[in-house]
């Protein structure tokens, strides 16, 4: 069990965060990037574990029913399809004395396949609770998209894979290493999207689509346009602040053939993410 000390401390630093329907395992993972490493390893572990379970419940709640778009395919029957199309059955067996069940056709709706690579700015001025709720983002990929069809990267000074393309990583250790990424740096865009780039080049199929959650704000590498250029598709989640560049955004998402969601608070990141997977999954 976890010693009282240990909550007195993430609630009495970070009291302006309100439990939202009372869910403190919420709280916990919020305050849990800041408060990390005046822990003792134990007590770390703990509330890290209480973080990942919330982080993924806030996912799932994100999520909600949404459905990605699906290309519907007519066939003849075979056992599992989705539902028969009568109409076209009926124009099949019309005028034969009889017929067999490959003269039923079937309609079976094909998921689009989606690649996809999450590009997260952990500078300083994306530090503390904001890692929370890209670990949200990546969870709803995560549960969205096969375990194999997305990668995340965060990037501040230099750029770091979290979780390549193509490796099949359980989401709780996604998560965890994301909760345990320190902010810190300078904000070297150029080198994140490229770290993004190559690993949407390591997919083997379906579509491929790049998305960078950042304030804009370039403080290294500027020339992150050159980059963009070789996106097939990338999305810029903006979070808006007092130094957010949009200018730099919205150049960035029209060279990547994509757009710009802008959030006004971070908290409202998973929102962002559920409506471009909507768009664009």
């Amino acid at each position: 069990m976890i010693e009282p000390p240990v909550y007195t401390v993430i609630f009495s630093e970070k009291s302006g965060n309100r439990a939202e329907d009372g869910d403190v395992g919420w709280l916990i993972a919020r305050s849990y990037p800041d408060v990390k490493n005046r822990l003792d390893e134990r007590q770390r572990e703990e509330l890290r574990k209480i973080a990942v379970r919330a982080i993924l419940r806030r996912a799932l709640r994100s999520l909600g029913p949404t459905k990605r778009s699906a290309k519907l395919r007519r066939d003849s029957y075979r056992f599992g399809a989705d539902e028969i199309d009568l109409e076209a059955t009926c124009e099949r067996i019309i005028g034969k004395p009889d017929y067999r069940a490959e003269d039923i056709v079937v309609e079976t709706r094909e998921q689009k396949k989606l690649a996809c690579a999450l590009m997260v700015d952990t500078s300083l001025s994306m530090a503390g609770e904001k890692l929370a709720v890209a670990a949200v983002g990546a969870s709803m990929l995560a549960i969205e998209l096969r375990e194999d069809s997305y990668a995340v990267v965060t990037f501040n000074s230099q750029a770091r894979v979290v979780k390549a393309m193509g490796q099949r990583k359980d989401v709780r250790q996604v998560i965890s290493d994301l909760l345990e990424t320190n902010a810190f740096g300078y904000t070297d865009m150029e080198e994140g999207l490229r770290a993004g780039l190559s690993q949407l080049e390591r997919a083997t199929s379906g579509e491929r689509l790049g998305i960078i959650i950042t304030d804009g704000k370039c403080s290294e590498g500027f020339h992150p346009e050159k980059v963009a250029l070789g996106f097939p598709k990338l999305c810029v989640i903006m979070v808006e602040s007092p130094h957010s560049d949009a200018g730099t955004c919205s150049l960035l998402a029209e060279l990547g053939r994509g757009r710009v969601y802008r959030v006004k608070d971070y908290l409202q990141i998973p929102g962002a993410i559920r409506k471009l997977l909507s768009d664009f999954a």
